[in-house]
C-alpha cells in the first residue's frame, strides 16, 4: 500500500481495490485506463494509434474467473507496468 503513491496519478486512487481484495479488478482497471488514454489520443489526432495491451486487460476484464488470483505483490507489479506505460505515453504527447 505504501507504494501506491509512486504510481501514475491516474492509478493512485486504487487502494480501495487492495482493501477490498479485488486485485484482478485493480489490474483490469489500470490497463483499461491506459487503453482509454491511447484511444483518447487516437481520437484527438486522427491517427491509427491503437493496440493497447489487450493481452493483459482483456483476461482480467472478461475472463478473470479463469485466472489464478494474483497476490498483492503481483497485482502491484502489473499496476507499475501500467503506470510506466502511462508515463511514457504522457511524455510522448507534445
Amino acid at each position: 500500500m505504501a507504494a501506491l503513491p509512486l504510481l501514475n496519478p491516474d492509478f493512485r486512487g486504487y487502494a480501495h481495490y487492495f482493501y477490498e481484495n479485488k486485485l484482478k479488478e485493480a489490474v483490469a482497471a489500470a490497463f483499461e485506463r491506459y487503453e482509454n488514454k491511447l484511444n483518447e489520443l487516437r481520437d484527438d489526432r486522427g491517427s491509427m494509434m491503437g493496440g493497447a495491451l489487450g493481452w493483459i486487460r482483456n483476461p482480467y476484464e472478461h475472463e478473470k474467473h479463469t485466472l489464478p488470483d494474483p497476490t498483492a505483490s503481483e497485482a502491484l507489479e502489473l499496476l507499475f507496468v501500467a503506470s510506466y506505460l502511462m508515463r511514457m505515453l504522457e511524455l510522448s504527447i507534445p
